[in-house]
């Protein structure tokens, strides 16, 4: 029977994403393309993805999860900035997953505890044949993690640095998001939340799904004032 610990932590990514979703520059699309290939062809036991919040890795352990669960495979995902809290040992036993996708594996730099679990994990889910794929701000070599072992493994398989697209980029993710839950957003509308909301496209995101929500409660379409009252309302809501 799972522990209180393991029945707390999500085991699926709980927003699934696709690959066809992800919209990326050549660099990114490339690690998308090595990405799947990793995911078709079992041959190395880890695929690591870095870059800034905001780059899609979030959106990529997701997407591979859905693409191995429509293969008829298992997928295990957990989020270790909020994993961290809970014991280490949620983590055993997670070597019978197919994939195992940890994100944001910086959360556990310094933590002995956990960087011992996930040294373990590496060994047995390499020993099982099955694979992990990783995603940090920064790359393997770079990560502040002090146990030697974990970062040696850590530097085994194929790595990525996703790069941040630029705003041209950001509009059309923004708009194509927007899309996909029903609500138009247009140019002005776009470059509007760019300029004076926020940059960072993973913030942009959650503001796009509050303004889903609120616009889906009250049947309104996205109007530029419609707009500046949601953000209006989330500033005060956070200085309240």
């Amino acid at each position: 029977m799972a522990s209180e610990a393991q029945l707390t932590l999500p085991l699926c990514p709980p927003t699934p994403a696709s690959f066809e979703q992800f919209i990326g520059d050549e660099a990114n699309d490339a690690a998308v393309r090595a990405l799947r290939h990793f995911l078709a062809t079992p041959n190395e036991t880890l695929f690591f993805l870095a870059g800034e919040e905001g780059t899609g890795k979030t959106h990529l352990l997701t997407a591979a999860c859905a693409e191995v669960e429509h293969l008829g495979a298992r997928c295990a995902y957990a989020p270790l900035a909020e994993a961290v809290a809970l014991s280490p040992e949620l983590l055993s036993d997670w070597e019978q997953y197919d994939l195992i996708c940890l994100d944001d594996l910086d959360a556990i730099a310094a933590r002995n505890d956990w960087e011992e679990t996930v040294f373990h994990l590496f060994n047995r889910v390499r020993d099982a044949g099955h694979r992990l794929l990783i995603s940090a701000p920064r790359l393997p070599a770079l990560l502040d993690i002090e146990l030697p072992d974990l970062r040696s493994r850590l530097q085994w398989g194929t790595s990525f640095r996703l790069r941040m697209p630029d705003d041209a980029l950001k509009q059309l993710i923004l708009k194509n998001r927007a899309h996909q839950r029903g609500m138009r957003l247009n140019d002005p509308l776009a470059d509007y939340l760019l300029r004076h909301y926020d940059r960072n496209l993973g913030r942009l995101m959650c503001l796009l799904d509050r303004l889903d929500k609120v616009s889906l409660a009250r049947q309104r379409r996205l109007t530029l004032p419609f707009v500046r009252s949601v953000i209006a309302d989330m500033a005060s809501e956070r200085q309240g």
